[in-house]
C-alpha cells in the first residue's frame, strides 16, 4: 500500500514479515551496539587515576606508601613547596607538591603523579 505524504512524498508501508526489514534489523542492531560502545570507551580511556606497575594496578584513591612498594623509584621526582593564603591575603601556612614521572619505556607514554601534602592528587599520561 503507497501513501502519499504531505510534500508529495510516497512511502510504501510493509508486513513485518517483509524479506527487506529481516536485513535491517541485523544492522541496526550492529549500529546501535557500535554506538554504545563508542559512547563508553571514551570514559575508559580518559579515566583520569589509573596506571600499570608490572603487575599491579595503581589510582589516585592508592596511598603514597602503596605507590612507591608497587612502582619502585620514579624515573624523575620535582619537590616545591608554596605558600597557602587565606582569602582575605593572610598566609595560612605552606604545602609540599611532588611531581613524580614513570618511564614505562617505549611502547607507554610516561605516568606523572602529582601528590601535594603526602597524598596522590592526580595521576596523568605524560607527553
Amino acid at each position: 500500500m503507497q501513501l502519499r505524504g504531505r510534500f508529495g512524498c510516497y512511502a510504501t508501508l510493509r508486513s513485518p514479515n517483509d524479506s527487506s526489514l529481516s536485513l535491517i534489523r541485523p544492522a541496526v542492531r550492529r549500529i546501535s551496539g557500535i554506538c554504545a560502545f563508542l559512547l563508553v570507551v571514551p570514559r575508559i580511556c580518559v579515566s583520569d587515576g589509573f596506571f600499570r606497575c608490572g603487575n599491579w594496578l595503581v589510582s589516585a584513591e592508592s596511598s603514597v606508601e602503596e605507590l612507591l612498594q608497587k612502582c619502585g623509584k620514579p624515573s624523575s621526582q620535582q619537590v616545591s613547596t608554596e605558600d597557602v593564603y587565606a582569602e582575605t591575603g593572610y598566609k595560612m601556612g605552606t604545602r609540599t607538591i611532588e611531581i613524580l614521572r614513570y618511564d614505562r619505556g617505549t611502547a607507554a607514554p610516561p605516568m606523572i603523579v602529582t601528590i601535594v601534602d603526602g597524598r596522590i592528587e592526580s595521576i596523568q599520561r605524560g607527553k
